[in-house]
């Protein structure tokens, strides 16, 4: 499944691949020190923000939605839903 990606949600995909954990992960594999494994956890771990940043945005769309007047029980406890599982540390 293919996720779209927005030039916001581009730039900070291009800073979790250029940032020193993820380039030291890398690095460590490359010569030997390190796992396939430790890159991919080393990625995981330095995008979390990324589910965080699509929960966040569910929020807010949320939350301009009732400013505009609309009210929806549904649409508050799915993204209250999302919110929580993130803060618990995101989706097993």
């Amino acid at each position: 499944m293919s996720v779209p990606v927005d030039e916001h949600d581009q730039a900070l995909l291009e800073a979790v691949v250029r940032g020193e954990a993820y380039q030291g992960a890398l690095q460590r594999y490359a010569h030997g020190n390190g796992s396939s494994d430790g890159v991919a956890r080393t990625l995981l771990r330095e995008a979390r923000f990324w589910h965080q940043r699509q929960a966040l945005r569910a929020a807010l769309h949320a939350l301009r939605s009732y400013e505009n007047g609309n009210a929806s029980p549904d649409l508050a406890k799915a993204i209250a839903d999302i919110c929580e599982i993130e803060l618990k540390g995101g989706a097993t």
